[in-house]
């Protein structure tokens, strides 16, 4: 059942992204306990936002951010000045 990500509203809150969900189904729990979230930033861009434990257990190791094979960002939450290289990286590839 789809649950929301208290802890990363949070996140977005303190450094002052202004996120939204797109709705309640857009934001999963999976069994090993790892979560992600589909949001839409301020300026209109859509990303999925996947959390520290996620991106572990499926053996990633990214200094800031990458596409998958779906096309969406994966957004590694660790501080405002890598979610602001993100959200750039994410434009330039969007704009390709």
């Amino acid at each position: 059942m789809p649950a929301r990500c208290p802890e990363l509203d949070v996140y977005l809150r303190k450094i002052g992204a202004k996120c939204k969900y797109l709705s309640s189904r857009d934001s999963y729990w999976r069994q090993d306990g790892s979560r992600f979230c589909k949001v839409e930033t301020s300026d209109g861009e859509t990303v999925v936002v996947f959390n520290e434990l996620t991106l572990a257990k499926d053996g990633h190791r990214l200094p800031e951010a990458e596409i998958n094979s779906k096309g969406w960002l994966k957004l590694r939450l660790v501080n405002a000045k890598r979610m602001e290289a993100a959200k750039r990286l994410a434009a330039e590839l969007y704009n390709r």
